[in-house]
């Protein structure tokens, strides 16, 4: 028998006992009840008297509560949706400041790629720009450091070529 909450003795369906019978050491059974989904927990009902354990033992009763299954996983739901979301605003301020980052870091070296494509095609007089004193500035000063050697190099060359042209004329 099962007392509803409106206090009235009710039959309790035998498909629903066995299953509480079975499941009597678990935390919980999903199950029809009442003809909906419901999460059900049992427990034993005991007395805190000392003197009056043995009687409530005998009587074998059990408190049964029932919640239905959406009401009774919809913190969990929400949650879980709480945390994807969260996983996404994140995931999308990683990318973000990675896109960032990456274009803060390539971009000088795409300058000194433009000038050197520049210097392939014969000019020069073009310089690398140094923006910092960290590695790719570095690199950016020995650029044009050895960009001004090139060109002394090709300025001796071509005073050379000339006056050796003078001598044989």
């Amino acid at each position: 028998k099962v007392l509803s909450e409106e206090g009235i003795l009710l039959d309790l369906d035998p498909l629903i006992a066995t299953t509480l019978r079975a499941n009597r050491e678990s935390d919980a059974v999903v199950s029809n009840f009442d003809g909906h989904l419901r999460l059900i927990s049992q427990s034993p009902i005991v007395s805190s008297d000392p003197e009056d354990v043995e009687i409530f033992r005998g009587l074998n009763w059990y408190l049964i509560m029932h919640e239905d299954h959406s009401a009774a996983f919809a913190p969990l739901r929400t949650a879980a949706r709480t945390a994807f979301f969260a996983t996404f605003i994140v995931l999308l301020l990683t990318v973000g400041i990675a896109m960032i980052l990456s274009q803060l870091l390539v971009a000088p070296i795409s300058r000194l790629t433009h000038v050197a494509a520049q210097i392939t095609e014969g000019n020069l007089d073009i310089l690398a720009q140094v923006e910092s004193r960290d590695e790719i500035g570095s690199l950016a000063n020995t650029f044009n450091e050895m960009l001004v050697a090139l060109s002394q190099s090709q300025k001796k060359l071509q005073e050379s070529e000339a006056h050796y042209r003078n001598l044989v004329d």
